[in-house]
């Protein structure tokens, strides 16, 4: 049984992730002041939180609703109708409906707790996660909810206008998976019926998706192939159907029926959305951390040796999404080409389906959370910083990616390639098309070319075509140059690689006919070439042989080694130095160039003069052929002879010496600028050298610095503004509790003083003022310096003994005006049971006395009354 099976076994309700930041709380109060308690779901939240802060959240979210709130801990069990807290100094995942807790990242290390545990509900809770993402700075959290859409989830955010800070809901909306935007008060009702309709749809839909041909979405299909040229027929039933029944669900929609007539109306925007939620494109820097640095190690090093400034390596990424996959294998090159010194003779093609995808990946721009399994080093080489949240591709790596529009399914591929990241890409289709694909990939790599697929992803009919370089990485090797079946027609498209034999066999040629000539026109077009135009090559203006005229080939060699076209290296030694000379001319001026009286020593037997003639076949420059002709003037028998008495040889332009002057005078020419040039350059560039040098050197420490102390204070404001919210909310409670008191104490007739454990006044009623002579200014005097209204000969004495010995005391005494009260000394005790002051009361016993006399009227009226009752009852 695999992971997710395992999970569906275990976890039977939905998981609404909530990851908050500053300015959170009200935004969590809201949102469960409406959420009712029974709804089946468990709440998990997740907030950025100081490391040495205890968090009130618990106490603070009570107030606002009367499901169970948990602290989370180590292992504990999800339950339905709960919330969990993550707790400070944690990082949190949930695995097999249990919450699993581990130390937060080290100092210095980007701390995304929301993004941790949304990814992992994602992969647990698959499409019964629900991610929501609330106030906050940063990006925390937008990646993880592409998790969770990927995965078939829900996905909510707060709208920004309502947020107090607006970061996190502007990164999450910038993934372009958000379901819902709407404020966090009226989440609840959006996320109630969305519950509802899913868990109805979810029931059904295994029966749904078990056509393969999913012919209940065939109008559905139908537009979307002729809007967007992408055929769904062919991917899995289970992926298009879930995310149909889902799109259903958003829109509250009960009927297949009714979502075509809704998908087809062209004033609103859901077949966009739908053909987006279709094409699944989640991607990370360096995802699979296993994976990659096994090609770091092993595999793009290796590659990279064959890196010459003529041969260039280049590797393709299918379904690259928003192209961070694509941009991941550039560094990984670049960072093995510079170790090297090697050239960055590199492409890399990185072609997808969805055009907003490639126009993203194409702006170069990331948000941090993009960047979290990347090391600071790699972050510092080759990104650059803009703002706090907004990471820039560098443009030595953006201009190794050449991003395309490509379908795989129908789309000829690219060819000769070195290296193929197809990863998560085959698992969406169905088998017959994955056959297709593979085909085609193995078609485009050159032999020794690597694929690497992803780990659920297999070869399939073709394995025997590849050699297994790691099955545990799923990377392979192709091993020959062979044609594979691709016979699948996929719509109304077949790709099959054809030489130039087979296109003109096809049928689409006819028969005697190339390209609408006749077949014998063109062999009298070559009989006349031969018979009167001179031994000739055509080159191109590169250099490369194009075509031969006449008995041309007596003045070529084929060179030894590796095979050239370039004219230079086939052409006789005797000829060259005319012809190179004749070739650099030709490119500058106009009219043809001529060098004559060349001796051209063919055998031992067989010496010619030969005249070369270098012509341009362009009014302008630079031509794109260039003709070099060998004209005969005469032979020579001897081998030892080396001029002709001949007229015509007198006649001649010019002779070798003249040649090999001319192209001396050249050379030199050239290398005289060349030196002049390049040492004017080299003291430039050792000057500029020092000098940037010093300043980068500079530059990147200052970076560092400020990158380093700019991460630390983000990550300080945030907490920091968290835990000032929760102390604002306690000292709302507390001011509220401090105006009950001080009523309290106004009101009252009983005489009450607060000491402190110094014995100063602290608080007063208005009674005890009137006994003890107290002004407001009091406050904080010693009892003892201050005139007492009653006769207490020991007052002072016995206030001390309360407060040391802890023990309440009361006495009788009278005042100056002749009244008596009742004094009591108590001692004031805090929350840990000590004595820090003492208390001290006094009531009038008149008072006493009067609520004793009323106590026994009323007493004696309920005696008489309990009389007569039961008198009345006596009587027949």
């Amino acid at each position: 049984m695999n992971q997710a099976s395992k999970t569906t076994a275990v976890e039977q309700h939905f998981i609404v992730g909530l990851g908050a930041s500053a300015g959170g709380l009200e935004a969590l109060e809201a949102f469960f002041s409406n959420m009712p308690v029974d709804t089946g779901m468990s709440f998990v939240v997740i907030q950025h939180l100081a490391p040495d802060f205890k968090s009130l959240m618990d106490e603070l979210l009570t107030r606002h609703t009367d499901m169970a709130i948990h602290i989370a801990e180590n292992n504990m069990a999800v339950e339905p109708n709960s919330i969990y807290l993550i707790p400070p100094k944690k990082e949190m995942v949930i695995a097999y409906n249990r919450l699993l807790l581990r130390d937060r990242n080290p100092a210095g290390m980007l701390n995304l707790p929301i993004d941790i545990f949304f990814h992992s509900l994602a992969e647990q809770v698959r499409e019964k996660a629900i991610g929501i993402i609330f106030s906050g700075t940063g990006s925390d959290g937008s990646r993880g909810i592409a998790a969770i859409h990927e995965h078939g989830g829900f996905v909510m955010c707060q709208s920004p206008e309502s947020a107090k800070f607006d970061g996190m809901p502007n990164s999450a909306i910038a993934t372009g998976v958000i379901d819902v935007i709407i404020n966090p008060n009226e989440m609840p009702d959006v996320l109630q019926e969305y519950v509802r309709h899913t868990n109805s749809f979810l029931g059904d839909l295994s029966r749904k998706v078990s056509d393969p041909k999913l012919d209940i979405y065939a109008p559905i299909f139908d537009r979307l192939n002729s809007t967007y040229d992408v055929d769904f027929q062919f991917y899995k039933p289970s992926t298009v159907g879930r995310r149909i029944e889902r799109r259903m669900a958003l829109h509250r929609i009960q009927t297949v029926n009714e979502y075509i007539e809704y998908t087809l109306n062209e004033e609103n925007n859901e077949l966009e959305l739908l053909y987006r939620d279709l094409l699944i494109g989640v991607t990370q820097f360096f995802r699979d951390a296993e994976v990659w640095g096994y090609l770091a190690h092993k595999i793009i090093p290796s590659i990279c040796n064959h890196c010459t400034n003529e041969k260039e390596v280049r590797f393709w990424v299918p379904g690259c999404a928003t192209g961070e996959e694509a941009y991941s294998l550039a560094i990984l090159a670049h960072e093995a080409l510079t170790e090297k010194h090697k050239p960055l003779n590199i492409r890399i093609f990185a072609t997808d389906l969805h055009k907003d995808s490639l126009a993203y990946a194409g702006r170069g721009f990331y948000p941090a959370s993009s960047l979290a399994n990347m090391s600071k080093n790699r972050i510092q080489r080759y990104f650059t910083q803009h703002g706090d949240d907004k990471y820039e591709v560098s443009p030595e790596i953006r201009r190794m990616v050449v991003f395309a529009h490509h379908n795989v399914l129908k789309d000829p591929p690219f060819a000769k390639l070195d290296l193929i990241s197809c990863r998560n890409l085959l698992i969406y289709f169905l088998p017959d098309a994955q056959k297709r694909v593979l085909s085609l990939l193995h078609f485009a790599l050159k032999v020794g070319g690597m694929l690497l697929l992803g780990p659920s992803e297999s070869l399939g009919d073709i394995k025997a075509e590849f050699e297994p370089v790691d099955k545990t990485q799923k990377l392979f090797v192709k091993r020959r140059d062979i044609r594979l079946g691709q016979n699948i027609r996929l719509g109304n498209t077949k790709f099959m690689p054809k030489s130039g034999d087979e296109i003109l066999k096809g049928p689409n040629a006819r028969q005697g006919q190339i390209g609408g000539r006749d077949i014998n026109l063109i062999k009298a077009y070559d009989t006349l070439l031969h018979q009167y135009v001179p031994p000739s090559v055509l080159i191109e203006n590169s250099g490369l042989l194009a075509h031969t005229f006449g008995s041309a080939g007596d003045y070529l060699r084929p060179p030894t080694g590796v095979s050239s076209l370039d004219l230079l290296d086939m052409i006789h030694p005797d000829l060259r130095m005319a012809v190179s000379t004749g070739l650099q001319r030709a490119t500058k001026e106009n009219g043809p160039i001529s060098y004559g009286g060349i001796q051209v020593k063919l055998s031992d037997e067989d010496c010619r003069i030969v005249r070369v003639t270098v012509r341009s076949l362009s009014d302008y420059k630079p031509s794109d052929y260039i003709l070099v002709s060998f004209e005969e003037i005469d032979r020579v028998r001897e081998a030892s002879v080396v001029q002709p008495a001949d007229a015509e040889v007198d006649d001649v332009q010019t002779d070798a010496q003249a040649v090999s002057s001319d192209h001396v005078k050249h050379l030199e020419e050239e290398l005289r600028y060349t030196k002049e040039n390049l040492q004017a350059t080299v003291e430039e560039l050792e000057t500029s050298n020092e000098e940037l040098q010093a300043t980068n050197e500079e530059l990147m420490a200052s970076n560092e610095e400020l990158q380093s102390t700019n991460e630390e204070l983000h990550s300080v404001n945030e907490e920091l503004y968290t835990v000032n919210k929760e102390y604002e909310e306690k000292i709302i409670e507390l001011t509220q509790l401090t105006d009950d008191m001080d009523n309290l104490l106004a009101c009252t007739d009983i005489g009450t003083i607060f000491l402190d454990k110094e014995l100063k006044i602290r608080k007063f009623t208005p009674a005890a003022a009137r006994q003890f002579s107290l002004l407001a200014q009091d406050i904080g005097r010693p009892i003892m310096h201050l005139n007492k209204n009653i006769e207490f000969d020991d007052f002072h004495g016995q206030v001390e003994k309360t407060l040391n010995d802890g023990v309440a005391s009361t006495y009788e005494v009278r005042n100056k005006n002749e009244e008596w009260y009742l004094l009591g000394l108590h001692p004031y005790r805090n929350d840990k049971n000590e004595t820090t002051g003492v208390v001290i009361t006094f009531v009038e016993i008149t008072l006493l006395k009067k609520a004793s006399m009323l106590i026994a009227e009323r007493n004696e009226e309920l005696q008489s009354f309990a009389y007569a009752i039961s008198h009345d009852m006596s009587e027949p």
